[in-house]
């Protein structure tokens, strides 16, 4: 029963000698909003379902998102000049007061 104790210690002390690696702060921002936001919920749920029935690793799936917000972003639209130029003044004017 002490040898068991004892190799209890050991481990315990292990575990306080070698803590897991902190979470980057930007995963815990991950995991709360999806705990509070359904659509992001939602989103990631059917990121994680897609990834199994697709048999994708990890690395498939972070580099298949980044080319979708590659394609995305280069088919957003601009506004350009010219187009600004033809709103009215009054809402172009900030209120600095």
């Amino acid at each position: 029963m002490s040898d068991l104790k004892s190799e209890m210690e050991k481990l315990a002390q292990w575990g306080k000698d070698n803590p897991l690696p902190r979470q980057p702060d930007h995963y815990r921002d991950a995991e709360r909003r999806y705990m509070s936001d359904p659509v992001y919920h939602a989103m990631v749920n059917a990121m994680r379902n897609y990834m199994h029935e697709m048999t994708l690793t990890p690395s498939e799936m972070r580099s298949a998102v980044m080319l979708a917000c590659i394609q995305f972003e280069s088919q957003r639209v601009a506004p350009s000049v010219t187009a600004l130029s033809r709103v009215p003044a009054e809402y172009l004017e900030r209120d600095n007061g």
